[in-house]
């Protein structure tokens, strides 16, 4: 606006400074209306490039804001990936853990078999030195009990 003020400044000074060369007045209308047409061209530019310059902010500003939640996103992951790292990690010494015990259980077993197999060796041993001392027993007696008879046979006769 101050500027289409301007113009008619210019305007009409032009025309009292030439008032021997007395444009017409269609002339001075011309001149005016040229004027305000090129101010509102003006205007439009300036207008234009202050909304193509919030426009180039908004979209500045959206790109830092996307790379700023990619950032986070590729952090939260990061984070996410090391916490299943660590977890997989855990479970694996615990499998290797339950493996290592399941082994000392296996190994216990094949003792107390081997341990229930030489007890049982053990007592088979007892039982055929106990048959053994009856059988050894009972030859004395029927050793003596047939010396005996074949002594007293032959004592009769």
């Amino acid at each position: 606006m101050k500027t289409f003020h301007y113009i008619l400044c210019l305007g009409l000074t032009a025309i009292a400074h030439t008032s021997h060369a007395a444009p017409s007045i269609q002339e001075q209308i011309h001149a005016v209306n040229k004027a305000h047409k090129e101010e509102r061209q003006i205007e439009k530019s300036k207008e234009a490039s202050a909304q193509a310059y919030k426009a180039a902010q908004a979209k500045k500003a959206q790109a830092a804001k996307a790379l700023k939640e990619k950032q986070t996103l590729d952090a939260k992951k990061h984070l996410q990936t090391r916490s299943e790292k660590h977890e997989d990690a855990i479970r694996e010494l615990e499998l290797e853990a339950m493996r290592i015990e399941l082994e000392e259980k296996r190994a216990r077993a094949k003792r107390t078999n081997d341990f229930i197999d030489k007890e049982l060796e053990r007592e088979g041993a007892k039982t055929d030195l106990v048959q053994s001392e009856a059988d050894s027993k009972r030859n004395i007696s029927e050793g003596t009990k047939q010396f005996l008879q074949s002594s007293s046979v032959q004592v009769e006769k």
